[in-house]
């Protein structure tokens, strides 16, 4: 038996918002905590992030790992004008995992938060990372595997 899935990603969607589903996802996000930075609404911002892209990436039918979808929405959350530098370029990543590159990888005003530690402890986490440029387009929804 098929199932058309225009028929069932909308209810999914709104699964994701049931109460349960969101203390579920709450808990599941709790570990990325110490990468939020000092920010006392970064986890409720944070948590909010998560869902959105979990609902638009479910709705796409794209399966993301909870993982490596929470590592970039902590880079949406804490350092948005580098998300929007990644999401158009997202091999540009390689300019933090290796700060030597940054210039090569990023505008002048980018530089410095591309090369900071935080920005390469949240790309670089054990916790869904390393984030490299084929889990930036799938968590962004650019399917393009090669």
């Amino acid at each position: 038996m098929t199932v058309d899935l225009s028929l069932v990603v909308g209810d999914a969607a709104r699964a994701l918002y049931h109460p349960g589903m969101r203390a579920r996802t709450e808990h599941a996000l709790r570990k990325f905590a110490p990468l939020l930075g000092d920010n006392p609404r970064a986890m409720k911002l944070f948590v909010n992030t998560y869902s959105v892209f979990r609902a638009i990436r479910t709705l796409e039918g794209n399966t993301v790992e909870l993982d490596v979808l929470a590592l970039w929405c902590i880079v949406r959350v804490r350092w948005p004008s580098l998300f929007d530098h990644l999401q158009t370029i997202p091999e540009a990543v390689t300019g933090i995992l290796e700060p030597a590159l940054a210039a090569d990888h990023f505008p002048e005003p980018l530089c410095e938060t591309a090369t900071s530690a935080a920005v390469r402890e949240v790309v670089s986490s054990d916790l869904g990372g390393p984030l490299f440029p084929q889990r930036i387009k799938q968590s962004c929804g650019i399917i393009d595997i090669d």
